[in-house]
């Protein structure tokens, strides 16, 4: 007869180890109640873990303004997923199935791929832990009323502002280049304006679009985003926005009915709404309408612009000088590779120019020393990281001082608010001091991301990819491979003395002469 042992479910509790225990929090809005609400859970959940005696704390990781529709959204998220797979966390409590996700599938599938390696989620409103047998039909369950709630509002979201385009009220959440939204309402921000008018009146003179962008570029004209970095696409937005003279087309793109919600251009599946002086302009209606007429007249006698072959080194590699993309140049004899500000004006960048084979060349010579010298230099690299990563180990106490610093950086934020709410603080002063606390708040996921070693233990994975696909390579290179390039360059960079740098996968960087 068969001899049957039993072999019980590991846990553990069993083993007398305390579960290491997180806690995920999210509140969909930056407003100020929803502010003060993210910094209540953050000081709950702290206080409750590390009052359970059969928990180890390991962090509160909360997510703010931020839908949670889709998890790839959610940096902390992302992040305490990331520590569970690196076997770091036991369990996660949350509120609800709701601030955890609102998409069904997505709920479900990391439960699940939780509950393989071992970690529970729970529930708290909704009395479900997933490592329970019983308690997935439930989830599933209010998952499904969660994504419900999220596409009823959704819903009911494009529906009031689809009303509001119709009476021409609806004012998108960004304004434009030469403006600045203030009570929900676009008025024009002069400094920018004088600009837009420039470029109009530039077109309108006979300057192309490439020398209007030269032309801003060389005077360090900044763009919204603060660099001066002007392109072809930037340029011709400002030329064919209705904004500029005053209107506003609605409806230009739209977010699907389905989770995801993706935004997709609007090519005649939904109304369209065009609003006459919607607000104050920046050039007159006959300057742009002869702006339209131009760039047609321009497009039916030269063309449309068709995109650039892709190369394999198409976009990969930079100048250190100037920061530019290098360019390919092709004659009968050679093909070479020159800085684009470079080939603009020499002035630009003193950036010389480099044949593909050279190249090639120097790519194959950083492989094949690699191949060569794997051991001593790559896992070399490992058995340091590795002993780094044992020696740093997780510190409790700094972790809940983490915690502390975003509460109180949190309810400051909401008392400006309020502040701010109640006309007790202008509105200059009020954005200084939150941009001031939300770079503070950066510094801290920052410091929080580095004690937790995610950043060690990414490159470390990387490292170890990087050996792998250059060991089952298995032989030297002799000709240039695009695939194990793609693979492994992150970055390239050529600087001014004839250096290349290459940057592999694990941010570790290797330089050859050309």
């Amino acid at each position: 007869m068969a001899m049957v042992t039993r072999i019980d479910p590991y846990s553990q509790l069993a083993t007398g180890r305390k579960l290491r225990t997180c806690a995920y929090c999210r509140v969909s809005s930056n407003s100020a109640d929803q502010l003060h609400s993210y910094a209540a859970q953050v000081k709950y959940y702290t206080k409750a873990i590390k009052e359970r005696s059969e928990w180890e704390f390991v962090d509160v990781f909360a997510d703010e303004g931020i839908t949670g529709t889709r998890a790839d959204k959610r940096p902390e998220f992302q992040r305490m997923i990331k520590l569970c797979n690196m076997k770091r966390i036991d369990l996660i409590v949350t509120k609800s199935i709701s601030r955890f996700a609102r998409n069904v599938p997505e709920c479900l599938e990391y439960a699940r791929s939780l509950k393989r390696i071992g970690v529970g989620i729970i529930f708290e409103e909704n009395g479900i832990n997933t490592l329970r047998m019983g308690d997935e039909l439930m989830m599933t369950t209010f998952s499904a009323i969660a994504q419900e709630e999220s596409m009823a509002i959704s819903q009911r979201l494009k529906h009031m502002n689809r009303e509001r385009m119709k009476r021409g009220e609806y004012v998108a959440g960004t304004a434009p280049y030469g403006y600045r939204q203030v009570d929900k309402k676009l008025v024009v921000y002069e400094q920018e304006a004088t600009v837009v008018r420039e470029i109009f009146s530039a077109y309108l003179n006979g300057c192309s679009i490439s020398e209007i962008v030269r032309d801003l570029r060389s005077r360090g004209i900044p763009k919204k985003n603060g660099d001066d970095h002007w392109n072809y696409v930037t340029v011709t937005y400002i030329l064919t926005n209705e904004k500029y003279m005053g209107d506003t087309l609605f409806q230009k793109t739209y977010k699907t009915e389905t989770l995801p919600f993706t935004k997709v251009k609007n090519t005649g599946e939904l109304d369209k709404y065009y609003a006459e002086g919607s607000h104050e302009a920046i050039i007159s209606k006959e300057a742009f309408h002869a702006a339209q007429a131009l760039m047609a007249k321009k497009a039916e006698h030269f063309g449309r612009r068709t995109p650039a072959t892709p190369y394999p080194l198409t976009r990969k590699i930079r100048c250190s000088a100037c920061g530019a993309f290098f360019v390919r140049r092709a004659s009968k004899t050679n093909v070479v590779w020159s800085c684009y500000k470079h080939i603009e004006s020499k002035d630009q960048c003193p950036a010389k120019r480099y044949s593909e084979t050279q190249i090639y060349g120097a790519f194959m010579r950083m492989f094949n020393k690699l191949f060569y010298n794997s051991k001593s230099i790559l896992r070399n690299t490992l058995y340091q990281l590795d002993f780094v990563m044992t020696y740093k180990r997780k510190n409790d106490a700094q972790s809940a001082e983490y915690n502390q610093k975003t509460i109180a950086l949190l309810e400051k934020k909401h008392m400006l608010e309020q502040l701010r709410a109640k006309g007790y603080m202008p509105d200059a002063l009020f954005l200084s001091q939150t941009k001031a606390i939300d770079k503070e708040l950066d510094e801290i996921r920052v410091d929080k991301a580095i004690l937790y070693d995610t950043r060690l233990e990414n490159t470390y994975s990387e490292i170890k990819k990087l050996i792998s696909i250059i060991e089952d390579y298995g032989q030297e290179m002799v000709t240039f491979d695009e695939d194990i390039f793609d693979a492994i360059v992150t970055q390239t960079v050529i600087t001014p003395d004839d250096e290349i740098r290459f940057t592999l996968m694990g941010n570790i960087s290797f330089t050859e002469r050309l």
